[in-house]
């Protein structure tokens, strides 16, 4: 096991996905610990995260089993202020939904995948919209084969305007899904795609591990920066 820190340029989390699946990465690479039959735990604020280890050198895959997503609130009331705040119409339901895995997402649907492409947020007013998430995840399901969902993360308060990929978000969504009974437009087993409106290229595998949505999303990593620090 090791334990990791995370912090924003605003706050600490407790758990995310990049810095998980990145730490595990250097820790391996580094002979810091070895897993035992492809397994690793990682101890953070949310508790201790299972790690699984598939494959090795660039091939190399780490899974992890996110935070049960809890439910924090249903909100209809701030439907009409997000589809202003984001200059495009959210769809009628679910209504905006807010669930904890660490951070607080809420989770907004909008009813075809070239509308949150097009989103153009006012980053001053989301940040103030709520002061209880850490941002908000607008998504449309996808309807072709290679991907089952279309996902942004905006989080301007918590110092990050728009995510390229977002681990906790992306783990916390199947909960979303079957709180609303929508897995079956996904499966148990489906790849999210981030980010492409920032040049980025993010695919998120997700894996639904139980009825209750839990999930583990996996991700490779690759070094890029190497160096020591002498004490």
């Amino acid at each position: 096991a090791y334990r990791l820190r995370i912090f924003t340029p605003t706050h600490e989390l407790p758990f995310a996905g990049h810095p998980t699946i990145g730490s595990c990465h250097a820790v391996l690479e580094a002979g810091i610990v070895k897993p035992k039959e492809g397994r690793l735990v990682q101890e953070c604020d949310a508790g201790n995260l299972p790690l699984r280890i598939e494959s090795a050198g660039p091939e190399r895959r780490i899974w992890v089993e996110a935070p049960q997503a809890k439910l924090i609130g249903e909100h209809p009331e701030l439907s009409s202020t997000l589809s202003e705040v984001l200059g495009t119409p959210i769809a009628g339901s679910p209504v905006p939904t807010a669930f904890r895995n660490g951070p607080t997402w809420l989770f907004i649907r909008f009813e075809k995948e070239s509308e949150v492409a097009a989103l153009k947020p006012d980053m001053s007013a989301l940040a103030k919209l709520s002061p209880t998430v850490t941002g908000v995840a607008a998504f449309a399901f996808v309807e072709g084969v290679e991907f089952a969902v279309h996902i942004r993360c905006f989080a301007p308060a918590a110092g990050v305007p728009e995510d390229p990929v977002t681990g906790s978000a992306n783990a916390a969504l199947p909960a979303y899904l079957v709180h609303h009974g929508l897995l079956e437009k996904t499966g148990r087993e489906y790849v999210a795609t981030q980010a492409t409106e920032m040049g980025r290229d993010g695919r998120v595998p997700v894996r639904v591990i139980d009825d209750s949505g839990r999930a583990e999303i996996g991700g490779r990593a690759v070094t890029v920066i190497e160096g020591e620090i002498r004490l």
